[in-house]
Protein backbone atom coordinates (compact mmCIF):
# COMPACT_ATOMS: atom_id res chain seq x y z
CA UNK A 1 0.00 0.00 0.00
CA UNK A 2 0.65 3.56 0.16
CA UNK A 3 1.40 6.08 3.00
CA UNK A 4 -1.08 8.51 3.15
CA UNK A 5 -1.22 11.86 4.92
CA UNK A 6 -4.21 13.43 6.28
CA UNK A 7 -3.95 17.12 6.88
CA UNK A 8 -6.91 19.69 8.65
CA UNK A 9 -6.54 23.14 8.32
CA UNK A 10 -8.67 25.59 10.53
CA UNK A 11 -7.36 28.19 7.44
CA UNK A 12 -9.71 25.14 4.88
CA UNK A 13 -12.89 25.54 7.08
CA UNK A 14 -13.45 28.87 6.83
CA UNK A 15 -12.74 29.24 3.45
CA UNK A 16 -16.48 29.04 1.02
CA UNK A 17 -17.16 27.10 -1.87
CA UNK A 18 -17.60 30.52 -3.54
CA UNK A 19 -13.61 31.55 -2.81
CA UNK A 20 -11.99 28.66 -4.19
CA UNK A 21 -12.59 29.83 -8.16
CA UNK A 22 -8.77 30.47 -9.76
CA UNK A 23 -7.35 33.32 -8.04
CA UNK A 24 -9.89 34.18 -5.43
CA UNK A 25 -8.50 33.75 -1.43
CA UNK A 26 -9.73 29.78 -1.28
CA UNK A 27 -7.36 28.87 -4.59
CA UNK A 28 -4.97 31.16 -3.04
CA UNK A 29 -5.14 29.17 0.41
CA UNK A 30 -4.99 26.04 -0.78
CA UNK A 31 -2.14 26.74 -3.29
CA UNK A 32 -0.06 27.61 -0.41
CA UNK A 33 -0.98 25.37 2.28
CA UNK A 34 -0.44 22.17 -0.60
CA UNK A 35 3.76 23.66 -0.29
CA UNK A 36 3.10 23.39 3.68
CA UNK A 37 1.96 20.07 3.10
CA UNK A 38 4.54 18.00 1.02
CA UNK A 39 7.42 19.64 3.06
CA UNK A 40 6.03 18.59 6.37
CA UNK A 41 5.74 15.34 4.72
CA UNK A 42 9.57 15.57 3.45
CA UNK A 43 10.64 16.23 6.78
CA UNK A 44 8.84 12.91 8.15
CA UNK A 45 11.13 11.64 6.06
CA UNK A 46 9.13 10.03 3.15
CA UNK A 47 9.67 10.82 -0.32
CA UNK A 48 6.83 12.62 -2.53
CA UNK A 49 5.73 12.57 -5.92
CA UNK A 50 3.41 15.83 -6.66
CA UNK A 51 1.32 15.89 -9.48
CA UNK A 52 -1.82 18.03 -10.65
CA UNK A 53 -4.97 16.07 -12.32
CA UNK A 54 -3.74 18.06 -15.55
CA UNK A 55 -0.43 16.46 -16.21
CA UNK A 56 -0.23 13.47 -18.23
CA UNK A 57 1.79 10.80 -17.82
CA UNK A 58 3.42 8.64 -20.62
CA UNK A 59 4.77 5.85 -18.96
CA UNK A 60 3.63 4.13 -15.48
CA UNK A 61 6.66 5.92 -12.88
CA UNK A 62 5.76 3.51 -10.59
CA UNK A 63 8.59 0.84 -11.47
CA UNK A 64 11.33 3.21 -12.17
CA UNK A 65 10.46 4.78 -8.37
CA UNK A 66 10.28 1.51 -7.16
CA UNK A 67 13.95 0.97 -8.71
CA UNK A 68 15.63 3.64 -6.60
CA UNK A 69 15.66 2.57 -2.87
Amino acid sequence: GLPVFYYQSSELSAVGAAEMSYGGRGFKTVTKLKSQVVLQILQLGYDVTWTDTDIVWFQNPLPEMAADP
